[in-house]
């Protein structure tokens, strides 16, 4: 049996599952996550299939902290960058 708040609408007691189908889910997903919050467990139906369970997460993954634009990916630093290339008089005059 569900008990509601008659002054805000949130229920406050959930002994069943609240249903709702796609269409109910997607006009109503604030409320849905309000409920989640409150500690329902919200399934989502497809015609008449249950194809998705909302339920509260239990703990947070902290996400690691990245510094600098370039985050986590690899940089290769070519070690001879600075060294003069042979050919490159030919190049700027054309002949290469």
């Amino acid at each position: 049996m569900l008990m509601r708040d008659v002054a805000d609408g949130h229920i406050d007691g959930y002994t069943e599952c609240m249903t709702y189908t796609v269409a109910e889910a997607k006009n109503k997903l604030p409320d849905l996550i309000r409920q989640v919050e409150a500690g329902a467990r919200v399934t989502i139906t497809k015609r008449g299939i249950p194809v998705v369970e909302i339920i509260r997460k239990t703990e947070d993954s902290p996400r690691r902290r990245v510094f600098g634009v370039l985050g986590n990916k690899k940089i290769v630093v070519d070690p001879d960058w600075a060294r003069p290339q042979q050919d490159l008089d030919a190049w700027f005059a054309g002949d290469v």
